[in-house]
């Protein structure tokens, strides 16, 4: 009903049945104060590992004329090679104020130097949906490895050939006769 004129008017009679000419209110007009989505994020990274962990929370909305009822959360991904972004998908609608997942779950062709980009809006108990806080990219790593080709360090994904098929592996590097994951 947002954005509806009305009008009331009013007369008064007597037992006489005599009637008093109509009153007329000024129009008035249904407004709704929508909800806002959240003004601050913060991420876990700014750069995720493809089979990595990410997470999201945020702060500062608002349900407008009713209370906050929830949240959405979307994804979306680029890939770097086609220079194609995906579609937006719903990935959590809830009332928790953050969101952690896994980017494999999700995205299982990620590929190092491809990216995605979250967005929030809030949902107010009058069902209404606000606009959305979208992120900044978020960069994928892959497994990589820095080799020297020809005098420069280039960056590349580490595979490894088993049994006459090529495999992506993680590099491992002993620190300290300790093996730690190295990128």
């Amino acid at each position: 009903f947002v954005g509806v004129q009305y009008q009331y008017r009013i007369r008064s009679t007597d037992n006489t049945y005599s009637q008093s000419s109509w009153r007329e209110t000024p129009v008035l007009t249904v407004s709704f104060v929508s909800p806002t989505p959240p003004t601050n994020y913060t991420l876990t990274s700014t750069t995720v590992k493809k089979d990595g962990v990410l997470g999201i929370s945020w702060s500062g909305a608002t349900g407008g004329d009713g209370s906050i009822s929830s949240y959405k959360v979307s994804s979306r991904y680029f890939n770097h090679n086609t220079n194609l972004w995906t579609n937006w998908e719903q990935q959590y609608q809830g009332n928790n104020d953050n969101y952690s997942f896994n980017i494999a779950d999700i995205y299982p062709n990620a590929r190092n130097g491809d990216s995605i980009q979250l967005r929030i809006s809030t949902i107010n108990s009058w069902g209404q949906e606000s606009s959305y806080l979208v992120t900044a990219l978020i960069k994928i790593r892959g497994n990589q490895i820095w080799i020297k080709i020809n005098g420069d360090w280039k960056e590349g994904d580490l595979f490894i050939k088993i049994s006459g098929d090529w495999v992506e592996a993680t590099p491992y590097i002993k620190v300290g006769g300790d093996w730690k994951e190295s990128t």
